[in-house]
C-alpha cells in the first residue's frame, strides 16, 4: 500500500499493511523546541519556522517526515484566527492578537500564548447580532496561495492529505467570549450562546465553500475539533452538549460529508461519555485519545467503539512517558497501544497530542521507529 491507501484503509476500519503514521498538524505536531533538539540529534541543520504561534509548533521537513515514516501531509490554510495576526512586545510581556480579536500573552516559561482578552466578553445579545465576524472571502487569496504551493511541492501525491482548522464551535466560542462566561451563557443566557454558535457555523460554511472550490478534490481528511473534557470529566453537562453544541457540530459534519472527506475530530480529556455522540454526527476518527485521562483506557475504547470509529492518536502518552520515560519504556508503550488500538485497522499512530519541548529526541525517534517496525509486524 502507498501512504494514502494505508490511511484511508484504516479510516474505513479495515486492516492496512501496517499502522499508518501521522505527524505535523496543529494537534498532531511538534513544538519548535523539541524539533530543534531532534534536528541536532539527527545532525540536521534546518531552519525552524513557526507553524502555529499560540502552541509554538513548527513545520517538520520532508526529510524528517520520511525518516519517521509519516503517511500524511498537511495543506495549511488561513482562517479568521490567523488573518491579520499581530505580535507586540511590551515591557509587560509579549502579546499576540489573532484575526478574531482574541489577545494572548506569552507564558512565563515562553512555551505558549495564553488568552488574556476575549473580544465578545462584554457584549449583549443585541450587540452580538450587529457584530462583524471575520469575512472568509478575505482569506481566499491565502487559500489559493496555500493550494498552489501544495500542488507545486507534491503534485499527484501518494500521501493522505489533511487540512485543519482550530476550534470550530464550542471552543472558538469561549475563545471569543471567555471560558467561564461562555459556560454560564450555555445555562443562563442560552439565546446568546446559540446566536454565537450559529454565527460560527455560518462562518465555517463560507470558509469551507471557498476552500473546497479552490482545492477541488485534493483533500482527504478535514481535521476539526472542540475540546469537550478535562483530564477527569466533561467540561459541560451532556444534556447541554446535546441540546446546544451537538446540533451545530452536526451541521458542519453534514456539510463536510457532502464534500466526500473523512472527519477527524479533536477533543482532549475524558470524553468517553460523548464518543457515541461524535459517531452519531458523522465523525470518522477521534483524536488525541488521551489514554491517561479518566475512562480512556485504550483497550476498552477499542472494544466498545472500534467497529464504529477510528482512533487517531493515543500512540504514546505525552505527559509522562515521552518526556521522562526511558527509550525502553517508550518502545513498550508504543507496542502496547498498537496492540490495543491496531487490530483490524481503525488506528493512525500519533502521540497523545503535540510533542512538547521537554521530550528527549531519542524518545521521539524510538516512538516512530517502533510504530514503523512493530506496526507492520503485528499485521
Amino acid at each position: 500500500m502507498n501512504s494514502k491507501e494505508r490511511v484511508i484503509t484504516s479510516l474505513n476500519l479495515e486492516q492496512p499493511d501496517r499502522v499508518p503514521i501521522d505527524l505535523g498538524g496543529y494537534v498532531t505536531g511538534i513544538t519548535k523546541g523539541a524539533y530543534r533538539n531532534l534536528c541536532n540529534y539527527l545532525n540536521r541543520d534546518e531552519e525552524v519556522e513557526t507553524l502555529d504561534v499560540v502552541q509554538q509548533l513548527t513545520y517538520p521537513s520532508e526529510v524528517i517526515l520520511k525518516k519517521l515514516g509519516v503517511d500524511t501531509r498537511y495543506l495549511f490554510v488561513t482562517d479568521g484566527q490567523t488573518e491579520e495576526k499581530k505580535i507586540e512586545e511590551t515591557p509587560e510581556g509579549i502579546y499576540y492578537t489573532d484575526g478574531w480579536g482574541v489577545k494572548r500573552k506569552m507564558s512565563t516559561n515562553e512555551l505558549y500564548f495564553d488568552i488574556v482578552e476575549s473580544p465578545l466578553a462584554s457584549l449583549s445579545v443585541n450587540e452580538l447580532r450587529d457584530y462583524k465576524f471575520p469575512d472568509p472571502e478575505n482569506q481566499r487569496g491565502d487559500i489559493v496561495c496555500a493550494v498552489n504551493g501544495f500542488r507545486k511541492n507534491y503534485g499527484e501525491t501518494n500521501f493522505a492529505i489533511a487540512t485543519q482548522v482550530f476550534g470550530t464551535t464550542f471552543e472558538l466560542s469561549w475563545y471569543l467570549r471567555g471560558f467561564e462566561r461562555f459556560l454560564k451563557d450555555l445555562y443562563q443566557n442560552r439565546e446568546f450562546a446559540e446566536l454565537l454558535l450559529d454565527s460560527l457555523v455560518d462562518y465555517w460554511y463560507e470558509f469551507f465553500d471557498i476552500l473546497f472550490e479552490e482545492a477541488e478534490d485534493m483533500i482527504d481528511i478535514v481535521m476539526m475539533g472542540d475540546d469537550l473534557a478535562t483530564q477527569d470529566n466533561l467540561l459541560l453537562n451532556p444534556r447541554i452538549y446535546r441540546e446546544v453544541v451537538k446540533p451545530r457540530q452536526r451541521k458542519i459534519c453534514s456539510y463536510l460529508k457532502n464534500q466526500d472527506v473523512y472527519i477527524f475530530y479533536h477533543t482532549c480529556g475524558a470524553v468517553r461519555p460523548l464518543i457515541g455522540d461524535l459517531i452519531d454526527i458523522g465523525v470518522d476518527a477521534l483524536n488525541p485519545v488521551q489514554v491517561n485521562a479518566a475512562g480512556m483506557d485504550s483497550e476498552e475504547l477499542k472494544e466498545e467503539f472500534g467497529d464504529r470509529i477510528a482512533f487517531w492518536g493515543g500512540g504514546i502518552d505525552t505527559q509522562k512517558v515521552m518526556p521522562t520515560g526511558s527509550v525502553e519504556e517508550v518502545r513498550e508503550e508504543v507496542k502496547q497501544r498498537i496492540d490495543d488500538l491496531g487490530p483490524g485497522g481503525g488506528f493512525v499512530f500519533n502521540p497523545v497530542h503535540n510533542i512538547q519541548a521537554d521530550v528527549p529526541p531519542e524518545n521521539i525517534v524510538e516512538a516512530f521507529a517502533t510504530a514503523q517496525s512493530y506496526g507492520k509486524e503485528v499485521y
